[in-house]
């Protein structure tokens, strides 16, 4: 059936341990996958160094050489990963935080027959029913995701009869194997939250649409240092045990491990070819801040969160994620604002 009245809900921005708490949940599969390669590497290597242990002495100190500081990479590389999304939520939540004024207004939620539309003192996201991938409910709320993009709905914001109406739209919208119910959302107010009134004063200074590159080159390498090619020198230092290429253990070894280590990284780059390398970027430059548009998705850097240097011919943005945005003064269609 049917439902043409859109429902409209009421949020305020989730607090940190709420945003911790949902990365978790959302990252135990990969967290649970990065454990299981780095275990499965480390047993490889310690089978590797235990048989080192029984050949003559400089095939043993070649191996301890090669595939000591190989393991302890691998095994830093479950440290790593786990500081670099917890710091990628902290500058989230960082950038989240400056803008005092859209923390402020709250957002609002409207859920239609296609898609739910999330709105705030900054403009509107839109998030078709048929782009999401997972739904998750919990006992703290629903999250929808749909690539990179995510909405989240909390319960403490919710009485418990718009908790019913939320669940029964989205199990109506969203298809069953992409529902996913951990808990049953719980309401926690026993009046609805009023709706705000968005009035933002913040003026255009110029507009600007650029091609932004993804910084595919840096992931992959940080991915490789940290992972693949010590992996893949594991890996070849196994076989270079089992398989004689050469007359001597001693070039054996080194060759083998290189090969590896070449292997590990060609699957590294073949995994990654998929995503696209760049993407059109709409850009709103305003007296607040910096507003992008890209994939379909609204982002807002207030301006003591983005740092920027002027040259002749551009400006140069550098975001709090570290991504840097090029933007030729000939693609504004008012660049004076900006030079002076």
């Amino acid at each position: 059936m049917i439902n043409n009245t859109p429902l409209v809900i009421v949020g305020r921005w989730p607090s940190f341990p709420e945003r911790q708490y949902w990365q978790r949940l959302h990252d135990a599969l990969r967290r649970t996958a990065v454990l299981l390669m780095v275990i499965l590497t480390v047993i490889f290597a310690h089978s590797a160094l235990v048989n080192a242990c029984f050949a003559p002495f400089w095939e043993a100190l070649l191996s301890f050489v090669v595939l000591g500081p190989a393991t302890c990479l691998v095994i830093w590389y479950l440290f790593h990963d786990y500081h670099a999304r917890s710091n990628a939520l902290k500058t989230q939540w960082y950038t989240e935080q400056a803008d005092k004024a859209r923390l402020a207004g709250g957002y609002t939620v409207t859920f239609y027959d296609d898609r739910v539309v999330v709105t705030d003192l900054r403009g509107e996201n839109t998030m078709l029913f048929e782009r999401v991938t997972l739904c998750t409910e919990t006992v703290h709320g629903f999250c929808l995701q749909a690539g990179t993009a995510e909405v989240l709905i909390r319960a403490a914001d919710l009485t418990p009869d718009l908790v019913e109406e939320v669940r029964a739209r989205l199990q109506t919208a969203v298809p069953r194997e992409r529902y996913r119910q951990k808990s049953r959302a719980f309401g926690c107010l026993r009046e609805a939250l009023p709706l705000p009134v968005f009035e933002n004063d913040d003026v255009v200074l110029t507009h600007a649409v650029v091609l932004a590159r993804r910084n595919l080159s840096k992931e992959r390498r940080t991915m490789a240092r940290m992972f693949a090619l010590p992996a893949g020198v594991i890996y070849g230092g196994i076989v270079a045990q089992m398989v004689s290429i050469t007359p001597s253990y001693l070039l054996d070894l080194p060759l083998l491990a290189v090969a590896g280590a070449l292997i590990c990284a060609g699957i590294l780059t073949v995994l990654a070819a998929p995503i696209t390398p760049q993407t059109t970027v709409q850009l709103a430059l305003t007296r607040d801040g910096v507003a992008a548009l890209a994939n379909d998705r609204l982002y807002f850097y207030t301006w003591e969160r983005v740092q920027r240097r002027q040259t002749p011919t551009q400006l140069i943005l550098a975001f709090p994620d570290g991504a840097r945005l090029l933007v030729p003064f000939s693609a504004m269609d008012h660049p004076e604002a900006i030079r002076y």
